[in-house]
């Protein structure tokens, strides 16, 4: 594995070293291949809810916005642990990863990079933040965090401080029965998956046996069990 690597800013005379970011371009398509086969339940879906009273959407051109519909199509949120108290969020409808640039923007990507990595912090007014892992306030270091406004719109990280009700997020649980019905399908249909690949592990650890095709009144110990009682007999 290639080394992490840690950057320094510089803040009047004095060098700030960041935290280093998991070198992600080695288990991106396997974070993304692993994610496709994990059976229901398993990943942490949820809605984001934030203080100002909108959960957290990710829509199909990139946008990241507010909604106060509860269980909205594009409010729906896959959680996956990148390394302790790291996290990327991504659209269960557009598949779009949660992402922040260096400007403290948010977007939707089309593929897990760097700046789709977040801090996950759990604060004592029992709500969470997420901070950007790669990109820092200059020249002060401060962290650039997640954060919605009043009206919903996403706001300018570089305009946020952690104690502001903007960038305090609860994830909430997401009912089955409120879901879309397309991505009730899909659980379902990953349900299924899962329980026959169970059935098949349980027949092979049952019957180690079951996919030898055995010749009738042919023993294992009989090379010649398929030949004829005289091999010197000519058909007709």
């Amino acid at each position: 594995m290639a080394p992490l690597a840690v950057a320094a800013v510089a803040a009047g005379g004095v060098t700030l070293m960041l935290p280093p970011v998991p070198p992600l371009v080695q288990y991106r398509d396997h974070l993304l291949e692993a994610s496709s086969h994990l059976p229901g339940g398993m990943l942490r879906k949820r809605q984001l809810y934030c203080r100002t009273g909108h959960h957290l959407e990710i829509l199909a051109n990139g946008t990241v916005r507010g909604t106060r519909r509860d269980h909205s199509r594009f409010g729906i949120l896959e959680f996956f642990s990148i390394a302790v108290g790291l996290v990327s969020i991504r659209g269960v409808d557009t598949g779009r990863f949660l992402a922040m640039n260096d400007r403290g923007e948010l977007y939707g990507a089309t593929r897990l990079s760097a700046e789709c990595v977040f801090k996950e912090e759990f604060e004592e007014n029992w709500y969470n933040t997420y901070s950007s892992s790669l990109h820092r306030q200059r020249p002060s270091g401060r962290r650039l965090y997640l954060a919605l406004n009043r009206d919903g719109s996403a706001r300018d990280a570089t305009r946020t401080r952690r104690t502001q009700r903007f960038a305090h997020f609860l994830p909430r649980h997401v009912e089955q029965q409120q879901q879309p019905q397309h991505q009730q399908l899909q659980h379902l249909q990953q349900q299924q998956q899962h329980q026959q690949l169970q059935q098949q592990q349980h027949q092979h650890l049952d019957d180690p046996l079951d996919d030898l095709r055995i010749t009738p009144g042919r023993h294992l110990d009989d090379p010649l069990g398929d030949l004829p009682d005289d091999p010197w007999t000519t058909p007709g």
